[in-house]
């Protein structure tokens, strides 16, 4: 089971679509998906759990309570009409934040409720093979616990000049959690509403693969173009991948998943 946590420190880099987005072309792809959703405004819930399928939006203190231990993780998790398993997310994880964040080893407790969901997912046949974690955009004890139950992480970038230093930041961050947890591996950088027809956009994008090249070598950089169907698909709660499977968006983010996770050989073939 692969933990993949979308992050970055400063909001409005599209981790939310990233997040979905991804969810959609890795499930094309042919792996099975979680999605957890971290954050407290329910951006990703909303996203995926509108419609058919999910008869009741209010999902109670379900989120909470799965956080806290109270009740086991598969016990929170619904299904969606798209297939993609969904933790989801509303105000009772501002409960959770307040009443865990004091507790000793608090920030851990997502990593010990996943770990518990995998041991017995594996011995029911049931565990996914790629879990997703959306974070809030402010730093506090939700985005630390995502952070240390991640495998690798996901970092989305705006293609705007004032994200490089954002970047910067939320790398040196990620090197000082490796003083309490072993070092955490980025699986990928996302240069997110990439318009190449401005100035701006590329040169950022370059710059980003400047830092890439000196600060993480190994680590490859996707370009997500500007789409406009990607907030299209927000609004028609789909994936881009269902919503606009040949729109540069789906293209971009089916790059993405087969940078962070092959495609499995049994899959149906890309549209």
């Amino acid at each position: 089971m692969k933990i993949l946590t979308v992050a970055n420190r400063k909001g409005g880099t599209a981790k939310t679509t990233t997040v979905v987005s991804l969810a959609g072309a890795l499930a094309e792809a042919g792996h099975r998906v979680l999605v957890l959703d971290l954050d407290p405004q329910g951006s990703t819930t909303d996203w995926l759990a509108f419609g058919p399928g999910i008869p009741l939006r209010d999902f109670g203190d379900r989120p909470f309570r799965a956080l806290d231990g109270q009740v086991p993780l598969a016990d929170a998790i619904v299904t969606t009409r798209h297939g993609i398993d969904l933790l989801p997310a509303n105000d009772s994880l501002r409960h959770a934040a307040r009443s865990l964040a004091g507790e000793p080893g608090g920030d851990w407790v997502l990593h010990g409720a996943l770990e518990r969901f995998e041991r017995t997912a594996l011995a029911e046949g049931s565990a996914p093979d790629i879990v997703l974690i959306d974070t809030p955009p402010q730093p506090g004890f939700l985005a630390n616990a995502a952070l240390l139950a991640a495998g690798a992480l996901v970092i989305p970038i705006e293609a705007r000049h004032l994200s490089l230093k954002a970047l910067a930041k939320f790398f040196f961050r990620v090197q000082r959690l490796g003083r309490v947890r072993q070092a955490l591996p980025i699986a990928a950088l996302a240069v997110c509403r990439l318009d190449r027809r401005t100035r701006q956009g590329p040169t950022v994008a370059r710059q980003v693969r400047a830092f890439a090249a000196a600060h993480l070598p190994e680590v490859p950089v996707c370009d997500i173009r500007e789409n406009v169907t990607l907030s299209e698909a927000a609004a028609a709660h789909q994936p881009i991948t269902v919503h606009a499977p040949r729109a540069t968006g789906a293209e971009d983010y089916r790059t993405l998943a087969r940078v962070v996770a092959p495609a499995r050989s049994d899959a149906m073939a890309t549209p």
